[in-house]
């Protein structure tokens, strides 16, 4: 299995925990196992870099609709987390367009 399609499977991955997470009431335990995937899911895409084929140019739109996706729910989840908690949570998201990464501080 090449690169991105690991990058893939774990982006699929912490997108689906994320969905999961909205409606559990064991946020802690979910967000604990949410972010060993994003640190998982940085390291794979640290090691993906073009040329890209037809078919990965394909996989990494995808990867972009499901990112824009994963940012928007991690900020409700942390708003939500900090707003119970009194807590400041951070971190990075990882875009597999450079200029797209932002790192996010969520403060209380």
């Amino acid at each position: 299995m090449n690169r991105l399609e690991n990058f893939y499977k774990t982006t699929l991955k912490l997108h689906d925990q994320l969905k999961r997470v909205r409606n559990n009431e064991k946020k802690a335990d979910k967000l604990a196992r949410i972010n060993i995937l994003i640190e998982k899911r940085a390291h794979l895409m640290s090691q993906v870099a073009p040329p890209f084929s037809k078919e990965e140019k394909k996989m990494i739109n995808e990867l972009i609709k499901f990112n824009e996706e994963i940012q928007n729910t991690l900020n409700e989840l942390l708003t939500d987390e900090s707003a119970e908690k009194g807590d400041v949570y951070a971190y990075q998201t990882h875009s597999p367009r450079p200029e797209k990464r932002q790192e996010m501080f969520i403060y209380r």
